[in-house]
């Protein structure tokens, strides 16, 4: 199994993802069912965050060579924090003020419309490069080079 091993890895990796994808549709679409029978649209918002970092994370099993860790810190903060904070944005948001925690005059800032904007059209790309550079930059193959 020698030369044919990193062939079969893939081909598992494959497999792997079809049955991500397969138990995501049937979660999604037990979760809207939940939320349109409860009138609560929060655990598909959370959903919509917690999928695409959960893909993102999978994703990564094709690049991450060692399974040491290596933190990468300017990947980590410059890259996986924004993109995670851009996808958690709304749905803290609407959770926040769907609980009346939030005062209803700060849904009128225009910071608000923009991150509603963001999140709608791009959640899925936030959370899939969150997720992947999340792992990354801790199991890093080319590490950030300390200073003396």
């Amino acid at each position: 199994m020698g030369k044919y091993s990193p062939y079969f890895w893939k081909i598992i990796w494959v497999i792997g993802l079809i049955v991500f994808i397969k138990f995501s549709l049937n979660f999604e679409n037990q979760m809207q069912q939940t939320a349109m029978a409860e009138y609560n649209p929060i655990p598909v918002w959370w959903y919509d965050v917690v999928h695409p970092i959960l893909f993102g994370f999978y994703l990564s099993l094709l690049f991450v060579k060692k399974w040491s860790v290596k933190i990468n810190l300017s990947l980590f903060w410059c890259v996986s924090m924004p993109s995670f904070v851009m996808l958690c944005g709304y749905p803290l948001l609407a959770t926040l003020s769907m609980l009346g925690i939030l005062p209803d005059k700060m849904l009128n800032f225009s910071i608000y419309t923009w991150v509603l904007k963001a999140f709608v059209s791009y959640s899925y790309v936030f959370g899939m490069i969150a997720g992947l550079t999340i792992m990354l930059s801790f199991f890093s193959t080319h590490p950030t080079k300390s200073r003396k």
